[in-house]
């Protein structure tokens, strides 16, 4: 009994660490909470506190049947029974008192109070994953040794601790929240489009050529008032020959102050146009965003394959 005892108490210790949620506790741990800072701790060395539950668990597994095994082929020789008959019976009972009462009762009941369940022993946990790590290091180096051999990268290609959420699970959080009522539909669109942003280029969101409002390089000074003026827009492309081909920016601010001094010449001033700022189609929105805030421009000329104008981007 104590050994069944002992697989039910780690099998729902497992569960309860697995399923508890990583945010709360580190909300708790921030607060000084030193059973969250336990259970965070566990979590942070979470190869050797599976390697410590999965190899007592197994150990305790293996001396309850053997002590049953050897109690039931007792009971039956005592009865004129055949020894074969106490294996069978040991086995399938051990099988039947594990299953329901080693793992599926307490682990079902450790995932439904998963918090409660961890912050509680978490403290005794560390404890023992403390007295067992020589030998669960001596057991995982051995199980890392025939890994690499069966697969060198195996262990390079796995993360060195699990992210606390997953895109997927903020998705799936604030659809619940939205649900229930948490968030309005325009928040729910809004967040969903930040956790897009990484997987969104900048042609999906580009002004197309054809929209752009933008200035002859030798557009009459008049045009460009009368342009400024009608637009609205701060800032305004610059092409030569086509719109296929941007070749700068000019900036009204700066056609703004060019105009007190009272000159009025025939075209744009050269001075007043600023460099453009090339990007591909394919560029990620959110590397487009960090180059654009290093190079301090607010509008990007987004470039086609064939070194064209295919939109613009501005923030």
């Amino acid at each position: 009994m104590l050994c069944l005892f002992g697989v039910a108490f780690f099998s729902s210790s497992e569960a309860a660490i697995i399923s508890v949620s990583k945010i709360r506790i580190r909300n708790l741990a921030e607060k000084e909470n030193p059973k969250a800072k336990a259970v965070q701790r566990l979590l942070l060395q979470h190869d050797r506190f599976f390697g410590t539950i999965l190899m007592l668990e197994n150990f305790l597994i293996i001396i309850a049947t053997s002590l049953f095994t050897v109690m039931a082929t007792e009971f039956l020789k005592g009865q004129g029974q055949s020894s074969e008959w106490g294996l069978l019976a040991a086995s399938l009972s051990m099988t039947v008192l594990i299953v329901l009462f080693g793992e599926i009762t307490p682990k079902t009941f450790a995932a439904q109070n998963a918090e409660n369940y961890a912050l509680m022993v978490a403290p005794l946990l560390e404890g023992i994953v403390w007295l067992a790590t020589p030998l669960v290091t001596m057991f995982t180096t051995i199980t890392n040794l025939f890994v690499r051999l069966g697969n060198r990268r195996f262990r390079a290609n796995q993360p060195a601790i699990t992210p606390y959420v997953t895109e997927d699970e903020i998705r799936m959080l604030v659809d619940a929240g939205q649900k229930e009522g948490v968030f309005e539909q325009e928040e729910t669109d809004m967040i969903h489009s930040v956790i897009e942003l990484g997987d969104t280029t900048a042609r999906e969101i580009m002004v197309p050529r054809m929209d752009i409002t933008a200035l002859s390089v030798d557009a009459s000074f008049a045009e460009v008032i009368d342009t400024a003026i009608s637009q609205g827009h701060s800032r305004i492309p610059v092409y030569q020959n086509s719109s296929d081909n941007i070749i700068g920016v000019l900036y009204v601010k700066d056609l703004l102050e060019f105009l007190r001094t009272g000159e009025r010449p025939y075209r744009i001033p050269t001075e007043l146009i600023h460099p453009a700022f090339y990007v591909p189609e394919s560029k990620r929105i959110d590397e487009l965003l960090k180059e654009m805030r290093r190079a301090k421009t607010h509008l990007a000329v987004v470039i086609d394959e064939y070194g064209g104008t295919a939109g613009l981007v501005s923030i």
